[in-house]
C-alpha cells in the first residue's frame, strides 16, 4: 500500500497483488484475526469474530478456469455456505458484501460475461435465502462486485448481531429489478444499508455506486462527468437515508458529502489515479480515510465506482439545524 499524501488527508492506494482486501474501516470494526474453518481444494472459508460484528471470507479457487455452468453452480454454493455460516453464528445478519471476480468481463457463453454468470449464481442462492424477486426489496444486503486479474473469486461479508435497514436510490432502478439487458438473472443487492453502530451512531453503508441513471450507464468515456454523476447518486442515497432516519429531513434538496467518514474508489484506468485522488480530497472533505483501488468495474463502459460509510447521526443533526 502506498500513500498519496496531502496536507489534510492521506489517500491510500491499495496494491493489487492479490484480491483487494476489506476497507480499513470494516477490518477495524471487527479487529480480530481470520481463522480458517473450511479448506478444500475448491473452497476456503475463513471467519473473524468480535462481540458485535463478524467477517466471513470465502475463496473459490481457480474460478477463472470454470465454464459458465461450473461457475454459476460454485457461486450459488458459496452463497449458500455463507448463509449457513451466518445462521449458525451470533452475528447472523449480513450488512455488507464485497465480491472480487476474476476477469469480470470475460465472455462465458453466447449471452453472458463472467459478471452475468456470477449474478446468476448469487441470485439463485438469494432466491432461497430471501425469496423471489418480488420479495427482495428491503431484504438483501448492500454490496459491490469488481474485477481483478487473478484466478480466485473472493466473497467477503460483514455481518452483525442485529439486522440493518436496506434502502434504494430514487434515481436508480433497484439492481434486482434490472431488465434482461444485463443478464437473464439480475444483480442482487441493495444500494445502501442503514446500521446502528455499537457506539450508538447510525451509519449508512454504501454499496458500489457508479454513473448509472435508472438502469443505464451514462457519460461513457467521460471521467469527469461519470465522477459527478456518481456523486449525485451518492447524495440522493444519503438524502434517502437521512429522511428515513429523521422525518424532519425532506427528501428534496441536497445532501452533504461531508457526512462520509470512509470512502473507497475503484478506478479502471491507471491514468485516472492522480486525478481521482485530487477530486476525492475535495469532494469528501471530512473522510477519515480514502482508499483507491485499480479494478475492473462491473460494466465495461464505467470508469469508476465509489463506496463508503456515512455518519447519519451527524448528517441529520446538521440538516435539521434551523
Amino acid at each position: 500500500m502506498t500513500l498519496l499524501m496531502s496536507a489534510q488527508l492521506p489517500v491510500r492506494f491499495v496494491a493489487r497483488s492479490k484480491p483487494p482486501v476489506l476497507p480499513a474501516w470494516a477490518s477495524a470494526w471487527v479487529n480480530a484475526p481470520l481463522r480458517t474453518e473450511i479448506s478444500t481444494t475448491q473452497t476456503t472459508l475463513r471467519r473473524a469474530i468480535a462481540s458485535h460484528y463478524s467477517i466471513i471470507e470465502i475463496d473459490l479457487a481457480a474460478a477463472s478456469l470454470d465454464n459458465a455452468a461450473q461457475l454459476e453452480a460454485r457461486v450459488t454454493e458459496a452463497y449458500r455456505l455463507l448463509q449457513n455460516a451466518l445462521q449458525q453464528s451470533k452475528q447472523p445478519h449480513p450488512i455488507r458484501v464485497w465480491n472480487f471476480v476474476p476477469s469480470i468481463h470475460a465472455p462465458m457463453d453466447d449471452r453472458r460475461d463472467r459478471y452475468m454468470v456470477f449474478n446468476a449464481g448469487r441470485f439463485q442462492a438469494y432466491r432461497r435465502w430471501f425469496g423471489e424477486r418480488s420479495q427482495l426489496a428491503g431484504r438483501v444486503p448492500t454490496a459491490s462486485a469488481v474485477g481483478w486479474r487473478g484466478r480466485d473469486l473472493r466473497i467477503v461479508c460483514l455481518a452483525q448481531a442485529s439486522p440493518g435497514e436496506p434502502i434504494e436510490n430514487p434515481r436508480q432502478v433497484p439492481a434486482f429489478e434490472y431488465s434482461d439487458k444485463f443478464g437473464p438473472l439480475p444483480p442482487c443487492f441493495s444500494r445502501g444499508m442503514i446500521v446502528q453502530g455499537i457506539d450508538g451512531v447510525r451509519k449508512l453503508l454504501v454499496g458500489g455506486t457508479a454513473s448509472i441513471r435508472g438502469e443505464q450507464s451514462v457519460h461513457a468515456g467521460d471521467r469527469a462527468a461519470q465522477w459527478q454523476e456518481t456523486l449525485t447518486n451518492l447524495r440522493a442515497l444519503l438524502m434517502r437515508a437521512q429522511s428515513h432516519n429523521d422525518s424532519r429531513v425532506s427528501t428534496s434538496g441536497d445532501a452533504h458529502l461531508d457526512a462520509f467518514s470512509e470512502v473507497r474508489v475503484y478506478f479502471k484506468r491507471t491514468i485516472d489515479r492522480a486525478w481521482i485522488a485530487r477530486q476525492a480530497k475535495v469532494d469528501f472533505p471530512q473522510a477519515a480515510s480514502i482508499e483507491l483501488i485499480r479494478a475492473d468495474i462491473c460494466r465495461a463502459d464505467l470508469l469508476l465506482e465509489i463506496e463508503g460509510a456515512a455518519n447519519l447521526t451527524k448528517a441529520t443533526a446538521e440538516r435539521a439545524r434551523p
